[in-house]
């Protein structure tokens, strides 16, 4: 799991904004299914780190919020 803003209260985890290196990491394998909603700006920049991961395009669904 992972924060995007500075953490609070003894936070230990990740932080920062989800990139390929979290996905890589967090990704079990690449006929995993993606369902991914968001920002259209995070929703495009994590399919295409998911894409460039090997996840086959029809594994990852998307919802964009406008």
């Amino acid at each position: 799991m992972t924060v995007t803003r500075e953490p609070r209260g003894g936070w230990a985890g990740r932080h920062g904004r989800i990139d390929r290196t979290l996905l890589g990491e967090a990704l079990p394998g690449r006929e995993a299914w993606c369902l991914v909603c968001g920002p259209p700006a995070m929703v495009g920049s994590t399919r295409a780190s998911l894409l460039a991961l090997g996840v086959h395009e029809g594994r990852v669904l998307v919802e964009r919020y406008e």
